[in-house]
């Protein structure tokens, strides 16, 4: 593949990063922990982080829209599901690495301090991944059945428009 050109791949950095951002107040909010929010850096009792752009989730975005659109041309029939399906990918992906830093600050707040920098930091990203791969699916099996369908398409029938 050919790399995104570094205007365009900043755009997206920036744009996951403003959306983790957001997801990651909200969902702080939504568990009553108390948050100094400025910018990408979150202060809370016993634990301060900030979301470096390393940590916007662009890869794991991209190989999501990659598996989503191959899961949407093989699973789905109508171009408005596929269509649905695509722009939800990048919400998706937001949700998920705003998922991701709250899950890690309360672990590290409420659990061990080590889960901020530990291997569920560096190397656990497969499982938030594999949570979103869920999620997909899910999603896909009810644009299935909007399609007026119980099930995906088999393999061998051709798509309807």
């Amino acid at each position: 593949m050919i790399p995104f050109p570094t205007p365009v791949q900043n755009g997206i950095v920036h744009a996951l990063l403003w959306g983790s951002g957001w997801v990651t107040e909200w969902m702080f909010k939504l568990t009553g922990t108390p948050i100094l929010r400025e910018g990408y850096t979150f202060s809370m009792p016993g634990l301060s982080i900030m979301i470096a752009d390393e940590c916007s989730g662009i890869r794991s975005t991209l190989a999501l829209v990659i598996t989503g659109l191959l899961a949407g041309h093989f699973l789905l029939r109508r171009w408005w599901s596929m269509t649905v399906l695509v722009l939800l990918l990048f919400p998706l992906s937001v949700f998920k690495n705003g998922l991701r830093i709250v899950s890690l600050s309360l672990l590290s707040i409420h659990v061990d301090p080590a889960f901020i920098t530990g291997k569920l930091h560096r190397e656990g990203g497969v499982v938030w991944f594999l949570i979103t791969l869920g999620i997909m699916a899910l999603l896909i099996k009810l644009l299935a059945i909007a399609e007026g369908r119980s099930s995906v398409r088999r393999a061998g029938r051709s798509p309807a428009g």
